[in-house]
């Protein structure tokens, strides 16, 4: 939000975490300065910010076992070639 500059001065954010068990947090920030001006103007976003969001956020890895959402778990066998050599079970 701070790099898209979509705060204005004014602007409060709140944020919650979760950790682990019980672990939790949550605080509120507020935005004390515009973030179109000054200083401001120019952030550390700057030479990358155009990238996100990703135009497309398509898995690398549908490529290439993508072909598995399409088994049927009661037919499917493990290709020869994928199975895991005896040696290393």
């Amino acid at each position: 939000m701070e790099a898209k500059k979509r705060l204005n001065r004014g602007d409060r954010v709140f944020m919650i975490s979760f950790g682990a068990g019980f672990k939790c947090n949550s605080c509120v920030w507020e935005v004390l300065r515009d973030l179109t001006t000054g200083e401001s103007k120019e952030n550390v976003w700057n030479h990358c910010i155009n990238d996100y969001p990703p135009k497309s956020i398509s898995n690398p890895f549908t490529k290439m076992y993508g072909w598995l959402q399409d088994e049927d778990p009661d037919t499917f066998k493990i290709p020869e070639t994928f199975k895991i050599p005896d040696e290393y079970m």
